[in-house]
């Protein structure tokens, strides 16, 4: 328990009650970790995380995520489901799997190659100053025009080679936002 503590950073309100919103008590972002910390007890080989930063400011969002983060670091494997990260949130994932509607995969593998996937195979750059979480998710929720349904893989070269060429000729690149697509 001590090393629970310890590494999700509650060492210092360890005596204090958890409290709830009509009383005084440790904070939301300190709850979040406190239940972590309590399937950590258990020494697991797996801790499944669903959406484990809604509702709180981005500090707290990454204190909480840098805390998993090193839960995976101690041999802990760590399934998070974030449905808004941040730049900075995202890039604390070693790996990402990318769920395109009806649950097909749309990528799975290094979070630092997600980007370069789609660019490779798809012709689809992220934006400059756009928060690559958000481009890939708005990418495999909504398809832009003339590009392969996510989860799709080309046959071949030939057929991202084929694919690219079709939206060059089109004269349109996809922005990223929602699948709309600008003159380039």
């Amino acid at each position: 328990m001590e090393q629970a503590l310890r590494l999700l950073g509650l060492r210092p309100v360890r005596a204090t009650r958890v409290g709830d919103a009509g009383q005084g008590g440790v904070s939301f972002g300190e709850r979040r970790r406190l239940n972590i910390g309590i399937e950590l007890v258990g020494r697991p080989s797996v801790v499944l995380v669903d959406d484990a930063t809604a509702g709180l400011d981005s500090e707290t969002a990454l204190q909480v995520l840098s805390c998993l983060r090193l839960v995976s670091r101690r041999g802990i494997n760590v399934v998070a489901i974030l449905h808004q990260p941040s730049a900075d949130a995202f890039a604390l994932f070693s790996s990402v799997l990318l769920l395109a509607p009806l649950g097909r995969v749309a990528f799975e593998g290094r979070t630092a190659a997600a980007l370069r996937h789609f660019e490779e195979a798809f012709g689809l750059r992220c934006p400059r100053y756009t928060n690559p979480a958000e481009f890939l998710l708005e990418l495999v929720s909504d398809p832009p025009p003339s590009a392969p349904p996510p989860g799709s893989k080309p046959d071949d070269a030939d057929d991202a080679a084929a694919a690219g060429a079709a939206r060059a000729r089109d004269g349109r690149r996809w922005r990223g936002h929602a699948g709309a697509a600008e003159e380039a």
